[in-house]
């Protein structure tokens, strides 16, 4: 015998299962989570890079708010900072300490290039500190960052150059009259080969620079520098910041230190033209 249940039952089992569902959150274009930060710099290290330290906020930083205080250049430019604001809190890892920043807002400076300039607030206290380079933290999310002083030194006879930063250790050594390779260590372990450099006088009288015939590691404008140095944690992760000249402008590339290898970043790489 069949049995035909009446349409009415079936109306009914559809709208409460309907009720039970779920509910879904509407979608709305272009609407970023609170709190959303910028994706990191560098692959494997937190945070971002910020070029030129903390400066007081001038004229030259247009668009920004007149109250905010202060600026900083986040390396490499990204549009996703707009959509940051006061809700983030940020530390910003300086020398001479560190200091927590409140976004107030995207700004511009005549000399930022690659960088995004983003106005901010400091804790009390802060000081502007006109450094290289320096590191920017979402809040608390790495307690154990800290600054590693780096140490410059010159063999007496001129042929190798040294900088030392914590675990980790850079040697400039001249291969010949006109070259020399740079390579880069932590503990001891695993030296990897970051730059070679050389004479090129023919490039040189073409680019206008004085031809040279003997490479200097103590003075030569090509030399790529080791100009700071921040570790992630008591054994986390490290990234150098090394400075080099090129004919015309400034560039600023990364060297980081992981428990995989260390691995040279020239790509982004920051570069400054003086107009």
């Amino acid at each position: 015998m069949r049995f035909r249940v009446p349409a009415i039952f079936i109306l009914l089992i559809v709208a409460v299962s309907a009720q039970c569902q779920a509910p879904r959150q509407p979608a709305i274009a272009g609407s970023p989570a609170p709190y959303a930060l910028p994706r990191a710099s560098y692959p494997g290290v937190p945070g971002w890079l910020v070029i030129d330290g903390l400066h007081a906020q001038s004229a030259d930083d247009m668009a920004a708010p007149r109250d905010a205080g202060y600026t900083i250049s986040i390396f490499p430019f990204d549009s996703a900072w707009t959509r940051v604001d006061a809700r983030s809190s940020l530390t910003l890892i300086l020398p001479n300490g560190a200091t927590r920043v409140v976004p107030q807002g995207r700004a511009w400076r005549k000399d930022s290039w690659d960088a995004t300039v983003l106005s901010v607030r400091a804790s009390d206290g802060a000081a502007t500190s006109a450094v290289a380079a320096a590191w920017l933290l979402p809040a608390l999310s790495v307690p154990d960052a800290a600054v590693l002083p780096v140490r410059d030194s010159l063999s007496p006879n001129g042929d190798w150059r040294s900088w030392t930063a914590g675990p980790v250790w850079f040697v400039l050594r001249r291969t010949d009259s006109i070259s020399a390779v740079l390579t880069a260590e932590r503990d001891g372990w695993a030296s990897h080969v970051v730059r070679r450099v050389a004479i090129d006088s023919a490039l040189d009288r073409a680019m206008g620079a004085d031809p040279q015939t003997k490479l200097s590691l103590q003075s030569d404008w090509r030399l790529p520098l080791v100009i700071a140095a921040y570790r992630f944690g008591r054994s986390g992760a490290i990234a150098a910041v090394l400075t080099e000249s090129g004919y015309e402008c400034q560039n600023y590339f990364v060297v980081v230190f992981l428990a995989s290898g260390i691995e040279v970043i020239d790509e982004p790489h920051y570069f400054f033209c003086p107009s």
